[in-house]
């Protein structure tokens, strides 16, 4: 064995628990930062409040969303116009109109601890306001399918009037 050889065995040493050391390190990185993307940093968004539960939002048959309404278990929203408003709503609905300015703000008001019931006319507008409070942070959202239209298909009550805000 030539003097040599031993310094290249003792440089292989060490550069084999030099790249152990930097594997292990990779892996210890890389689960802290699945972990922490997994959990406190999840909703990292200013604008999206941190939480400590997910949101639901469930789309509800008219059968189902009137049971909820019957027994309060949610504060019905009603996001049409306020001309839509008064032609009918579910009695104690609140009116926010969709196309409204203020709209967002309104809602981002809005105790975020609360289960909401959502309706329009047809459905799609609850159901983009569903989607989005689900992401502003709201635990539990109910949106009729079809809208009020399945609603007065079924023959629920209605209430006409001035718009409850």
């Amino acid at each position: 064995m030539s003097p040599e050889q031993p310094a290249r065995q003792n440089r292989k040493s060490r550069a084999g628990v030099l790249i152990l050391i930097l594997v292990i390190g990779i892996a210890i990185a890389l689960v802290a930062i699945q972990t922490n993307f997994l959990g406190r940093a999840k909703s990292h968004n200013p604008q999206q409040p941190q939480t400590s539960r997910q949101s639901t939002l469930e789309n509800v048959s008219a059968q189902q969303f009137y049971q909820l309404v019957q027994k309060n278990q949610c504060i019905v929203l009603d996001v049409r116009t306020a001309q839509e408003y008064q032609q009918g709503h579910i009695p104690g609905a609140k009116n926010i109109d969709f196309y409204s300015d203020s709209f967002r703000q309104v809602l981002s008001r809005l105790p975020r601890d609360t289960a909401y019931c959502v309706y329009c006319r047809s459905g799609r507008r609850s159901t983009i306001t569903a989607q989005q409070m689900a992401r502003m942070g709201f635990h539990q959202i109910y949106n009729l399918q079809g809208g009020i239209l399945q609603w007065q298909r079924h023959r629920y009550p209605l209430q006409k009037g001035s718009s409850t805000r």
